[in-house]
């Protein structure tokens, strides 16, 4: 069987998101957009133009197709079937098809990866979006002051603002409450507790900007000791730019209270090492446990605030 061209008028499907059909398509003339759907919505991965070819995973692999394929104005296509093409790669050795099924398996696997930062993505904008709607200063964006909220106003605009189901809309509220952020009184969604809510949505605007993708976390004394100064600091907490200077006999103190077996130095060092510790002055005596310090330690807010939020959220990432 020979390849053959065909033409389709625009806003045309050649295929569909998980369809199983196995034809490759090289585009000839026209414009072919590739999407994949998310929520109720679509998003488009690549917009492909003349000699760009596509559908060939499926041609390869058999498995359904990972996303769909629409003209965007009048196109031409060659169409090649899978009997086409698998007469005419008859006498490639197997290791060949081997290393293109592997190929084929590889980029499956990233686009899922792909697809499921774009879905925590959605979710951390619905979540960013309900602390708007519910601490906003808008009267269109705001319905009630005080963190009450409508679920149908804040439903009704979630749905028309990302494009989200109901049932996913559902779903967030659902994950908020079971981490008692907000709670439901009747028709109304309630917030009783501002200021960890902001945390939180300070936590989930890192974790969209990928701040937190070569994150290595730290161990529970030394993320006990934060906590601690972050108590007695708590400007620290917040990822404004800022800088915040703490007496060294504070910090030592701190130190031994939460890391008593934990010799201050290397602590220094190893907060210095990520970057919470941005400066270090006045001297130290010796560097025992008993190490006096005088003089300041700054410390600033945005790598703090980084760390003591992973420390304290990162169990909560949503997952709707």
């Amino acid at each position: 069987m020979q390849p053959v061209s065909k033409n389709f008028k625009a806003n045309a499907y050649l295929f569909h998101e998980n369809d199983h059909s196995r034809e490759l398509y090289v585009v000839q003339s026209g414009t072919i957009k590739i999407t994949r759907r998310i929520g109720r919505g679509d998003i488009d991965l690549a917009i492909l133009e003349k000699g760009a070819v596509f559908g060939e995973m499926a041609l390869i692999d058999g498995k359904p197709r990972s996303a769909s394929a629409q003209t965007v104005s009048d196109s031409l296509v060659t169409i090649i079937d899978a009997e086409t093409f698998h007469s005419r790669v008859g006498g490639v050795p197997p290791w060949y098809m081997s290393i293109v099924r592997m190929t084929c398996q590889k980029i499956r696997k990233a686009n899922e990866r792909t697809l499921s930062l774009s879905t925590r993505s959605i979710d951390g904008a619905m979540i960013l979006l309900l602390y708007r709607q519910c601490f906003g200063r808008q009267p269109d964006v705001c319905a009630a002051s005080g963190g009450s909220l409508s679920v149908a106003i804040a439903s009704t605009q979630q749905i028309a603002l990302l494009g989200v189901s109901e049932e996913r809309f559902n779903g967030c509220i659902g994950f908020l409450c079971n981490h008692n952020f907000i709670h439901l009184d009747h028709s109304r969604i309630i917030c009783d507790n501002q200021e960890e809510f902001s945390r939180y949505v300070a936590f989930i605007t890192l974790a969209m900007r990928h701040a937190y993708d070569k994150h290595s976390p730290i161990g529970k004394k030394e993320s006990d000791l934060m906590k601690g100064i972050s108590e007695l600091y708590p400007s620290i907490t917040h990822p404004d730019g800022g800088k915040t200077d703490i007496p060294g006999d504070v910090f030592l103190d701190a130190v031994k209270t939460h890391c008593p077996e934990c010799r201050p130095i290397q602590v220094i060092k190893h907060l210095k090492e990520l970057g919470a510790i941005a400066a270090l002055s006045g001297e130290k005596a010796d560097s025992s446990d008993q190490a006096h310090m005088s003089g300041t330690i700054t410390l600033p807010h945005d790598t703090w605030a980084k760390i003591y939020l992973w420390n304290t959220f990162n169990n909560k990432l949503p997952s709707l």
